[in-house]
């Protein structure tokens, strides 16, 4: 605040001081939850789609755990199940697609194997 040149200090109420340090502590740690939601998000990077997918469930069960045993630390419980979800169709979805490819040839998905011999 200024006053005639002087300029002084004006200090926070104690009571927003407290509420600052509450909020803080209060918030949860998201840390596996977040890696499992943009895991299960980036499976369509190709040659990484099974291996993210992997990630994504793995992660996303670490986070459920996590946020079960101790839920007053952890928390993200909804983004660790979207993660998962994706995650398992990233996995389903690459391991139908490899299937189709390598033993229904003629539904021309993938390599045709009698062209190569």
């Amino acid at each position: 605040m200024k006053q005639k040149g002087k300029i002084t200090q004006q200090k926070a109420p104690k009571d927003t001081i407290k509420k600052n340090v509450e909020t803080a502590a209060e918030k949860k740690d998201k840390v596996f939850a977040i890696t499992a939601l943009v895991c299960g998000l980036l499976f369509w990077v190709p040659l990484f789609n099974i291996l993210l997918g992997a990630l994504a469930i793995l992660f996303g069960v670490l986070a459920i755990r996590r946020a079960r045993e101790n839920p007053e630390r952890y928390g993200g419980q909804g983004m660790a199940v979207a993660g998962m979800i994706l995650g398992i169709i990233s996995v389903v979805f690459t391991l139908t697609s490899f299937y189709l490819a390598i033993f229904h040839p003629e539904l021309g998905i993938g390599l045709n194997v009698t062209a190569i011999k």
